[in-house]
């Protein structure tokens, strides 16, 4: 029985039925994606053909973390939820973001207010005061079950959005940028943050900026 059950949790079948049953199927690669993997043969950004005959995706792990492929929504609402007028002054760390906030702080408004304008599909925005400030996100793409193969490999597009809108009392500047990196990377927290260039592999290293 126990051969049984383990020959059953590691069939993927399992797994992407068990995601079905529990409305969790944003998590599974795109079928697409699944079909390529049992042809052993995967067509990738670079119009080129990559052998995948040694590689799996690990079903259990992205169904289980609830995460996988899904889109990965940032959560750091809780701090600006407990702090003073839901604002946050000063800096804050964590291993998934840093929120340094310069002046007056930033602002987590609900429904739109002083800073931000309503809409209706966001409920939460956060204002910037008038000095500059930043919020930056830490995403490990293979903790939250994404194939390191596919990384290495496929090397898929990766789409980054977010919402934004100036104050409607004052102009304003928001720069946007993002930085893929493969390795462990040590973090320089300061506006406009740097890698230091020891740990930065520039085959596997991209980074954009969007003013």
């Amino acid at each position: 029985a126990c051969h049984r059950f383990a020959d059953l949790i590691s069939n993927d079948s399992f797994w992407i039925e068990h995601a079905r049953m529990h409305n969790k199927q944003k998590v599974l690669p795109p079928l697409p994606w699944r079909r390529a993997v049992a042809q052993k043969k995967f067509d990738v950004n670079e119009s080129e053909e990559v052998d995948v005959s040694n590689f799996k995706f690990n079903m259990k792990k992205m169904v289980l973390g609830g995460r996988g492929y899904s889109p990965i929504i940032p959560s750091f609402h809780s701090h600006f939820e407990t702090a003073r007028e839901n604002t946050i002054r000063g800096v804050i760390r964590s291993d998934d973001f840093s929120i340094r906030a310069s002046a007056d702080g930033i602002r987590m408004e609900l429904n739109g207010g002083e800073g931000c304008q309503p809409h209706p599909e966001v409920s939460q925005c956060f204002a910037y005061s008038f000095s500059t400030s930043a919020i930056s996100i830490f995403i490990d793409l293979v903790d939250s079950g994404i194939d390191e193969w596919i990384l290495d490999y496929v090397r898929p597009k990766i789409r980054i959005t977010q919402k934004i809108n100036h104050r409607h009392d004052c102009s304003a500047r928001i720069a946007f940028a993002a930085q893929l990196n493969y390795n462990e990377t040590q973090w320089i927290h300061e506006f406009g943050m740097r890698q230091t260039a020891g740990n930065t592999d520039n085959k596997r290293y991209k980074s954009i900026v969007k003013e």
